[in-house]
């Protein structure tokens, strides 16, 4: 993987608060010249260090009030490597709805862990008991957000 030195790490800073901010912006601001920064974001793009430029989102504006952490946890085979196998098959079914902004595996694999945005608690119970009806999964835990401190734009990002 390509290393990134300060100069990276500051044009990576500016792109992160604003994407749209023009390359010739970014050189005044750091004080080098526009044709650095413009050969700097090329590279770090052609090293997938930059994988794309994107817009965030308020999960709210489109109607997501209610946002919880889930975890689930597969299992009951007799062959672990089935549980395993399942639970990466469950993720990838979850990922296709726009509900969830993230889901990834932990600890032996059969525990998916996941962000989950809804309209309301309604939805968001209409969804925990569909997912506790599959016999895959053994148990279910929700742990409902109150507030969200940071990251709210991020979270919201395949919501539309």
């Amino acid at each position: 993987m390509e290393q990134l030195d300060d100069l990276d790490r500051k044009i990576i800073q500016f792109l992160k608060e604003d994407s749209r901010l023009a390359y010739t912006k970014i050189a005044e601001n750091l004080k080098v010249p526009d044709t650095t920064v413009h050969f700097r974001i090329k590279k770090l793009k052609k090293a997938n260090i930059i994988k794309k430029f994107t817009v965030l989102i308020s999960p709210e504006s489109f109607g997501y009030n209610q946002g919880a952490l889930i975890k689930i946890k597969v299992g009951d085979h007799i062959i672990k490597e089935i549980s395993v196998k399942k639970t990466i098959e469950i993720g990838k079914v979850f990922a296709q709805r726009p509900n969830f902004s993230f889901l990834g595996t932990a600890e032996d694999g059969t525990i998916l862990y996941g962000l989950i945005f809804t309209k309301d608690e309604e939805e968001l119970d209409k969804i925990v008991s569909e997912i506790r009806h599959d016999p895959d999964i053994i148990d279910v835990e929700i742990i409902k957000f109150l507030e969200i401190i940071k990251g709210r734009e991020a979270l919201g990002l395949n919501l539309i």
